[in-house]
């Protein structure tokens, strides 16, 4: 203690005998900053929160790092602002030279603690309900596979390409708390939230613990301790659902640990062990790895101190990048991309084709967006600090460093949905330019300029993340966002990225009982890609949950776009495309022409409405045999008499993917006197789509009207239709009703029949 002492100023060394109002007089006597840099400075700080006002009324552009505020109530974001640019002024300055002083004169570990304390457990009371940004919805089903014996992908659950030991972890502890489907620990979120808290509270003890006992500097140490927690990689901690979290607490320790290193203030065994786990836990922390060989230079011989320079970092930075360079071109990665790396142009598969590249617009914007988001006022705090004149010191090359590489994989890095979705790949980045500027601050300012530089930046990132958070961790305003920044890329990326992000709102919708919008959240996958699955699932949608007034434009659109699939499919002369084959489009374009009458909002239009989208599809597949038989069920429930089986008899080995399909072929050969046949569909039909419950009846009565009677295959069929009405996909409830009436009343009579009773009738 007396060693580290000795390197502290005389002010700081007599700090225990100094009285509350010797510190006083002093702090009234200390110079203050000079004006001109009060008011450059401040005016550059209170631009930045007027900036985000006026981004935040454009929330549709491409102004993501900055507009988020816009989500706020009207009084939020005004406040906000309003407080922003105050804190841009000398009003808070007085209220935060006392707070410095106050922190100089508690106990570094028991406030530690206590904070951390405080910190989880706000975390675990705050934690998000969502989970649309980044991989979160894809976890979570993995998670909730896992947990209950169910397959699953293990390149998904365990990256073992990106984050393996993170990823193991979670799966490990969800399944030793799983608690049997019941409680909050079943939960698949649970796991996520619980190592968030835990994570952060460890991350704000670290901060704090580190910044406490090796800021010297009252004023440098509150800023230093504020801009290294607000960032936007707080939001971690409050249950996101992710692989970064715990990455994110063990690389913000590296980065301390390599500084203090670099000072002579801690053993580099520590930046070591705290360097391999946050490899360990993503491997994205290997970029940073030349932040520790200039802190491990550093405390080495005198000939290693000597090539700690900036000319080094410098030249060692620039062949880094020309090898890499050569690397990108000479691997095709340039020209076909990467998991790791954004591709120079367009690649993909036609249909689904990546824009979203190193050089688009929409990339070179996000950077841009990323830069605002995760470290405007550290960065604008260096703007005012001189960077000349004077040798860089260790600790400010070790920073530099972090800064520069976490850089690289914010410019290079393979954001494959876009970085608005895709920011805490970069969170990083803003811990790395918070610690560099603290660094930088606490070197080259004395202490007037230093004090005043870290008010503002305090109050700079304060004001930042708040809303941030805010927007994040509430549900409607969090979910509005993430609407209008997919809208951003949908178009730019591969269409399974952008229908990763609809899936997540799909499922949000879903769980919050939003029948409308999951709707239009399927409408959206299908204008993606189409997949014949996301097409099934529109189709029923439509039926089920679109209001009357809105069903005709959404078949409208159903049809438009199988139309041109099929149509670009006979014109290119293939069987097949991205999103599917030629047949099973053919299937739902059937699937889509019997859905017709159960759609309220054509009752009155019904008959010519089907005639014009049958001539359509007839036109360009001519003489199907799906859609001929799609027209004779339709004509069927329109009152017509089927009599000949043969046509239903050809469509059978052609419907391979529809349970809508199989059911009514499956009820047209029963009525048409081929019983046989009927079964083979019927069990087809239940094998492509356990869940659809329909041809439970039809087999119930076909076995309560064979030859003889076989009454308990009836019953069982019939007991399993009437107890899953959710399974019948009926959208008349009337209609419903006379089903499951006449189920009851089959069972009464196959029920007497197997008590020997006969009924008298079948």
């Amino acid at each position: 203690m007396a060693k580290k002492a000795s390197r502290r100023p005389a002010a700081a060394q007599s700090k225990s005998s100094r009285s509350a109002k010797q510190k006083k007089n002093m702090a009234q006597q200390e110079p203050r900053p000079p004006a001109a840099l009060m008011r450059s400075a401040g005016a550059a700080f209170a631009a930045l929160a007027v900036l985000r006002l006026v981004a935040g009324q454009f929330p549709e552009a491409r102004l993501w790092g900055l507009s988020y505020p816009g989500y706020l109530p009207v009084w939020g974001e005004l406040l906000i602002a309003a407080l922003g640019i105050a804190l841009a002024t000398p009003i808070f300055y007085g209220l935060y030279r006392w707070k410095s002083d106050l922190l100089e004169r508690l106990p570094a570990l028991p406030l530690s603690l206590f904070v951390a304390v405080v910190g989880g457990i706000v975390f675990w009371l705050f934690r998000m309900d969502t989970f649309f940004l980044g991989d979160g919805a894809s976890y979570l089903a993995e998670h909730f596979r896992w947990v209950r014996g169910a397959p699953i992908s293990e390149d998904v659950l365990f990256s073992p390409g990106s984050a393996p030991m993170t990823a193991w972890l979670l799966a490990t502890l969800a399944k030793l708390l799983y608690g049997g489907g019941e409680g909050v620990t079943a939960q698949p979120q649970f796991i996520f939230q619980a190592a968030a808290a835990v994570s952060g509270a460890v991350f704000l003890f670290i901060v704090l613990y580190s910044s406490l006992r090796h800021t010297e500097d009252a004023a440098l140490r509150l800023a230093r301790i504020a801009l290294l927690i607000a960032t936007p990689g707080l939001l971690f901690f409050f249950g996101y659902v992710e692989y970064y979290t715990l990455y994110f607490t063990a690389l913000t320790a590296y980065f301390i640990a390599s500084a203090a290193v670099a000072e002579g203030k801690l053993a580099p065994q520590w930046m070591i062990l705290a360097f391999i786990i946050s490899a360990a836990l993503h491997l994205m922390t290997l970029v940073t790895l030349p932040g520790m060989l200039i802190a491990l230079a550093a405390r080495g011989g005198e000939s290693a101190r000597r090539q700690v320079t900036l000319r080094n970092l410098i030249i060692g930075t620039a062949i880094v990048l020309v090898l890499g360079g050569i690397y990108y071109f000479a691997s095709g990665v340039a020209f076909e991309g990467s998991r790791v790396i954004l591709a120079l142009q367009p690649f993909g598969e036609e249909g689904a084709v990546q824009h979203y590249t190193l050089l688009s617009g929409a990339h070179l914007g996000d950077i841009l967006n990323m830069i605002f988001l995760a470290a405007a006022p550290p960065l604008l705090l260096l703007a005012f600090v001189p960077w000349r004149g004077r040798e860089w010191s260790p600790a400010e090359l070790v920073t530099l460093s972090h800064v520069l590489y976490t850089g690289f994989l914010l410019l290079f890095g393979y954001t494959c949905f876009g970085m608005a979705r895709d920011w805490d790949v970069n969170a990083g980045f803003g811990v790395a330019a918070s610690l560099f500027a603290v660094t930088m601050l606490a070197g080259r300012t004395d202490a007037p300029r230093r004090a005043w530089l870290g008010y503002l930046a305090t109050g700079a990132a304060i004001v930042a993340v708040v809303p941030w958070l805010i927007v994040n961790i509430d549900t409607d305003t969090s979910e509005q966002r993430f609407r209008d920044i997919m809208a951003l890329d949908d178009e730019l990326l591969t269409g399974d990225f952008a229908l990763n992000g609809y899936e997540h709102l799909r499922k949000h919708y879903q769980r919050t009982g939003q029948p409308e919008e999951e709707a239009w959240t399927i409408r959206k996958k299908v204008e993606m890609v189409g997949y014949p699955e996301d097409f099934r699932k529109l189709l029923r949608a439509v039926v089920m949950q679109v209001p009357a007034a809105d069903q005709k434009g959404y078949m409208d659109f159903v049809f438009a776009e199988l139309a041109e699939k099929l149509r670009r499919m006979e014109t290119q002369d293939v069987g097949n495309m991205y999103a599917g084959e030629k047949r099973e489009f053919v299937e739902v374009s059937a699937e889509a022409l019997l859905q017709i009458p159960q759609l309220q909002g054509l009752q009155d239009a019904g008959d010519a409405y089907f005639e014009k989208q049958y001539r359509m599809l007839s036109d360009i597949i001519p003489d199907d045999a799906l859609l001929g038989m799609a027209a004779l069920e339709y004509r069927h429930d329109r009152g017509a008499v089927l009599s000949d089986p043969a046509p239903f008899i050809e469509a059978m080995p052609l419907i391979e993917h529809s349970s809508l399909l199989a059911s009514r072929a499956g009820r047209a050969l029963i009525l048409t006197g081929r019983p046989e046949e009927a079964t083979t569909m019927l069990n087809r039909a239940m094998e492509i789509d356990s869940a659809f419950t329909l041809p439970h009846f039809l087999l119930g009565y076909l076995a309560a009207t064979a030859e003889p009677p076989r009454p308990e295959e009836a019953i069982r069929h019939l007991e399993t239709f009437v107890a899953t009405p959710e399974g019948h996909q009926l959208a008349d409830p009337a209609a419903q009703e006379r089903y499951i009436r006449q189920a009851r009343e089959m069972i009464g009579r196959m029920t007497m029949r197997s008590m020997g009773i006969d009924p008298g009738m079948r």
